[in-house]
């Protein structure tokens, strides 16, 4: 039977790790919105390799791959979300479909395990966030989190700078040139920058006012200075001092979704602190970074924090098999968290030197 979820969450690992009857396949593919033939054949061909190496390499008769690959090919003939990409895994016994945002390398894998280190960089959903599209003809606020996005509606949020100060009217102002003639200018150049201010003070009293209470960060997208100055001058207190710089305007959803959060992913968070601790616990036997440790320790349930390198996470488009070290990782991961442990994503350099996991134990 196929299981399908939205969002990537700790109960698939769980039911990941429970699968003790091998081969299993793994499928990561991206997805192209604007052509969708192109993931449908991309789907055929990873299918058709599949069972080839299923039988070739694996030991598996025609018939049983067939049998085993039957979930991934009926899906052959539809297409993720928009923007979207998918996970597949299956096994004699079971298939698991995942719809994944930011899939960017199409793989194939067979071995004893699931690839379940490529699948960590997409688990959690993130904090929800909000975002601010701010530009002098329209205003727009969002709801996201990793995973989605959605318009949030803010009472007397401003349209439009014209919105905001349609009360004002500017007398022309006169300016003399050499010739000696005189020139009307409008009194907009001479105020144009304490209309803007007086504007985004508008904005952002509306979005407190919505936000009261809230810990959300804020992504302010905005033209350089005013998106600067609204972060400047916020009064919200969590409002992320990196902008997205760039008129709004042209952007679709998709693409406010994919820059906002590749802001938001970016701050400190609780992957840092874990390889800060990582790194502080290195020889002192608290963080073991063997793969025969890391094994041991996710099957006794004793791992509080697996910490896996970016690089093990995204290996670019492959087919092959699974190779044993990797197998055993991402065995040792689905059993970790089985047994409650949190697992991040860090960069290679912020391990201790020469690790590509480490296991941080509970005691």
């Amino acid at each position: 039977m196929t299981n399908q979820s939205p969002n990537p969450t700790r109960a698939a690992l769980r039911t990941l790790a429970s699968w003790t009857t091998g081969p299993v396949v793994s499928v990561f593919l991206p997805q192209d919105p604007t052509r969708p033939d192109k993931d449908q054949t991309q789907l055929k061909n990873a299918v058709q390799w599949a069972q080839e190496s299923l039988v070739n390499e694996h030991g598996q008769s025609v018939a049983q791959a067939t049998a085993l690959l039957a979930p991934i090919a009926s899906a052959a003939a539809s297409s993720a979300e928009p923007g979207h990409g998918t996970a597949w895994f299956a096994s004699p016994e079971h298939s698991l479909r995942l719809i994944l945002p930011g899939i960017t390398d199409a793989a194939v894998e067979i071995g004893d395990a699931p690839d379940t280190l490529r699948l960590l960089s997409h688990l959690s959903t993130g904090p929800d966030y909000v975002v601010l599209a701010v530009s002098q003809k329209h205003v727009r606020a969002f709801r996201a989190n990793r995973f989605a996005i959605e318009p949030l509606e803010v009472k007397d949020l401003p349209k439009s700078l014209d919105d905001a100060l349609w009360y004002i009217q500017r007398e022309p102002t006169f300016e003399r040139h050499g010739s000696g003639a005189m020139h009307a200018s409008g009194g907009g150049q001479q105020y144009h920058k304490d209309d803007i201010h007086q504007y985004l003070h508008l904005v952002d009293r509306a979005l407190c006012a919505a936000l009261a209470g809230s810990h959300a960060p804020l992504v302010v997208m905005g033209v350089g200075y005013e998106a600067s100055m609204y972060i400047n001058e916020s009064h919200y207190r969590h409002v992320v001092h990196t902008p997205v710089s760039g008129n709004p305007d042209s952007l679709d959803l998709a693409s406010i979704h994919e820059r906002s959060w590749a802001v938001v992913s970016a701050q400190s968070g609780p992957a840092d602190a874990a390889a800060a601790r990582a790194r502080q616990l290195a020889g002192t036997g608290r963080a073991v970074t063997g793969i025969d440790e890391i094994v041991q320790a996710s099957r006794a349930g004793s791992v509080d924090q697996f910490l896996v390198a970016h690089s093990l996470t995204n290996r670019g488009e492959r087919r092959g098999r699974l190779d044993d070290d990797r197998a055993r990782l991402s065995a040792a991961l689905t059993e970790a968290m089985a047994h409650g442990a949190a697992a991040h994503v860090v960069d290679d350099c912020s391990l201790p030197v020469g690790a590509v996991a480490v296991a941080v134990l509970r005691y």
